[in-house]
């Protein structure tokens, strides 16, 4: 019983430092398993008047708007852009015979330049025809890689091919992506919403941002750092991931120790006779002490040892999971350290011994002269 206490103990705490380094040391694990896409800046246009990037409509509306495809080209061709990529959505009801999914649509010009790949199966879209699904949103229109979908326009059901299905934990898993050529078949007044700048490694994105802002200083803008976001979002999700790991860690140490606490204690009242026979025979304090840690610890060290192994073959099975059962999730990209794993049970091992040992030297109080006389 102790083993497998000691065990499933083990498992659990050394699954958290598994986790915990996946979010906390190295976030590209859960930045892939929540599936939004980290460009260094997004940035996206207020209309505004006085700009030869903005067009005047011809329906005599007198709105403006902004031309993307000619700020995207001119922002790449600056130093330090690596790429950029338009992107919009949208939300549409997508149809499989009598089932149906109204599902959020992410669009971008160049699905292949992004850096969050969420792809489980297939690709990315290419013709206007073709959509990605959500795990959740394939499950629920019963389609795989191949299949045929309808998607409601205003006048009729477009048919689009499924070419790939996509996981991520934000909006419970559903959701579909299309290239904007596919959004503009469903919707013909779709504009582009924003841009997605990816700098070059090493560049300063604030500086960028005040590169863009001077360039473009006749429109208004929404310039944000998505890095300094994502770090910001990531600082609160991995303070309270900090928080579990300990929380786990402690919880684990307190109930071992009162395990061993507890058994020590039962030997030394129920052998304390036969202890005493040892001492008046001659064995001395401390090869009693170790006599008794060799009886116990072995268990709790082969305890934890199962535990550490079961975490590095196990641990991102059991996350991944959990993760499946709140939205679809079919992989976890998450890293097993194996060294984390084995910290935490050296550290339940130390633990162990020690106290052991601080409940073992009760020994020494056991006199075989003063038993004889309370005999």
């Amino acid at each position: 019983s102790i083993f497998l206490i000691v065990g499933a103990l083990t498992f659990i705490c050394a699954t958290f430092f598994n986790v915990y380094y996946n979010i906390v040391v190295d976030s590209e694990g859960i930045i892939k398993l929540v599936g939004l896409e980290k460009p260094d800046i997004s940035y996206e246009i207020h209309y505004k008047e006085g700009s030869n990037i903005i067009l005047q409509s011809n329906d005599g509306t007198g709105i403006q708007k902004v031309d993307y495809m000619q700020m995207s080209n001119e922002i790449s061709s600056m130093e330090g852009i690596e790429a950029v990529v338009p992107y919009t959505k949208g939300s549409l009801n997508l149809v499989n015979g009598d089932l149906n999914a109204q599902a959020d649509i992410n669009a971008y010009l160049n699905c292949d330049e992004l850096r969050i790949n969420t792809l489980v199966k297939g690709r990315y879209p290419e013709a206007k025809n073709e959509i990605v699904l959500a795990t959740q949103t394939a499950a629920e229109l019963h389609v795989e890689i191949g299949d045929v979908i309808y998607v409601e326009s205003a006048e009729e059901l477009l048919n689009y091919v499924v070419v790939g299905i996509e996981q991520h934990v934000y909006n419970l898993g559903k959701g579909a992506l299309l290239n904007i050529e596919g959004l503009e078949r469903v919707n013909p007044g779709v504009e582009v919403g924003a841009l997605y700048i990816y700098t070059e490694e090493g560049m300063d994105n604030e500086e960028m941002i005040h590169t863009l802002q001077s360039k473009f200083n006749d429109r208004q803008s929404n310039i944000v750092d998505v890095a300094e976001y994502f770090n910001t979002i990531l600082f609160t999700f991995s303070s309270a991931t900090a928080a579990m790991c300990l929380f786990s860690l402690i919880a684990t140490l307190v109930i071992v120790c009162l395990i061993i606490y507890l058994l020590i204690k039962m030997k030394l009242l129920r052998d304390r006779k036969l202890l005493g026979i040892y001492k008046a025979l001659g064995f001395t304090t401390p090869q009693l002490v170790a006599q008794i840690i060799l009886s116990y610890v072995p268990v709790i060290a082969g305890g934890a040892i199962l535990g550490g192994v079961a975490a590095g073959v196990f641990g991102n099975s059991l996350v991944a999971a959990i993760f499946r059962v709140i939205s679809g999730t079919q992989k976890c990209d998450f890293t097993t350290m194996y060294g984390y794993i084995l910290l935490s049970v050296l550290l339940v091992i130390f633990v162990s011994i020690l106290i052991a040992i601080v409940c073992s030297v009760k020994i020494r109080k056991i006199e075989p002269c003063k038993m004889i006389q309370e005999q």
